[in-house]
Order: C-alpha cells, then structure tokens, then sequence
C-alpha cells in the first residue's frame, strides 16, 4: 500500500531537485534543448509512477543522467559560442528600422496575426517600433522608435535619489528580524515605532518593508486599510 506512496514521493523530490539544480532561467524562459529536457524528466518520472513492474532504479537513473547531460551542455555553451548558437539558436530580427522582414518571418513560420499578438503583449503598435527581435526562447523584444518612447527623467535632465530594494520585515503578522537587524533596526524599538504609528499588533499587519532610505510603507488587516508610507530615523518620506 505504502510502496506507490514512496515511489512517487522519491521521483516527484528527484525531478524538482533536478529543476532546482539547472537554475531559475530555465523556470523563466526554457531554451529548446531545455524543453526537451523538462518533457523526458516528465516522462521517465511518471513511468514508474504508474508501473509498479518497474524498478524505482529505472525512473532514478535517467533522471540523475539527463541531469548531468544538462550540467555538461550548460558548462560547454559557458565557454563556446558556437555551441550556444547551434543548441539555442540566435535573435531573429523581424522588424528593422520600421519595416517588417517578411522573409525572416516565413523563415520562422511566423505569419503576421503571431506577430501583431506578440506586438499587443508588448503594448506597442506597429507604427511605434523601431526594431522587433525574436530571441532563442520564443519572445519578442522590441525597441520603440524615439518619439514614441516613454520620457525619462534622463530627457528632462533631472536629477533623481537612487533605487531602493525594499526589504520585507512583516509578512502576514510574522516579524522577520533577520531582515530587520539588516537594515540596522532593533525589533524592540521597531514595533514601538509600529505602535506609535497606530499599528498596536505585529499579527494584525499583512505586509511591511523598509528601503535603504529608512522609509516604512505597511498596510494593516482591516478590510478597508491600504499601504501607507512613513519616515523611520530620520529617513526620507511622506504618509501615503
């Protein structure tokens, strides 16, 4: 009874080991020799999920083998441009300098309604790209032609305070003092700032986070509460 338990427990820790092992790019946008790798490690793990006539060994050792297939092709592909373009292929220009290349898409099997979807995705029209690139994962890059593209503070010449990574100190009314100690903050002396902001209990507080400015923004656990903004220490900031 418990054998069909284990076994798929064991396959189903291997394959995402496995995933975990070959890197979040491949979670985020599969290359096409990775494509293949994800529908074998799929295949070779639900086989022996479902055959009990079939040696657990069966399932594990072509898992573990595919693994190291994939760690051998990434360390290559590291080290050799030609071996990157023959497995993932190259970037595909099909719009240049606002024109369509009709023959780059027919080389691709890309008809025009595919484009204009990927287009849409991308929230540009035709009239306003300037380049269109299909990389080796399937999607479409595009470079907006200059008066089209949003204005920066770089246009206006403005002079702006750097970017700040947030860091979350509450989530779901659990106090992370990891991340409080830091950015150098005492919990103690953090939840008296909580309670001085009106925010009596750490549990009644969805999220919290504090940026490298020192500028607290949190939201409460009431229906109707929102995300607020506060200055901490002496940090730059205005209530929301």
């Amino acid at each position: 009874m418990f054998t069909p338990l284990i076994r798929t427990v064991v396959l189903f820790s291997l394959v995402v080991f496995a995933v975990r092992i070959m890197g979040k790019r491949e979670q985020a946008q599969l290359q096409p020799y990775e494509i293949v790798i994800a529908v074998m490690l799929a295949e070779l793990a639900g086989i022996p999920m479902a055959d009990m006539g079939i040696p657990l060994l069966f399932g594990v050792i072509p898992i573990l083998t595919i693994l190291l297939v994939h760690y051998l092709l990434s360390t290559i592909m590291l080290h050799s441009e030609r071996a990157r373009s023959f497995l993932c292929g190259r970037p595909t220009i099909v719009i240049e300098k606002g024109r369509i290349l009709m023959n780059e898409l027919r080389r691709m099997r890309c008809n025009l309604n595919d484009l204009l979807e990927q287009l849409r995705a991308q929230q540009a029209t035709l009239d306003s790209v300037e380049y269109a690139i299909f990389e080796p994962g399937g999607r479409l890059n595009v470079i907006l032609k200059s008066p089209k593209r949003p204005l920066t503070p770089a246009d206006m010449s403005v002079t702006t305070e750097p970017a700040t990574l947030p860091t979350p100190v509450v989530l779901d009314g659990k106090l992370h003092r990891q991340n409080l100690r830091s950015e150098g903050l005492d919990p103690n002396r953090f939840q008296a700032e909580l309670s001085r902001l009106g925010y009596g209990n750490v549990r009644d507080i969805v999220i919290a986070t504090v940026d490298d400015q020192k500028v607290l923004i949190v939201q409460g656990g009431g229906p109707y509460d929102t995300l607020q903004s506060y200055p901490m220490q002496g940090g730059k900031g205005a209530q929301a």
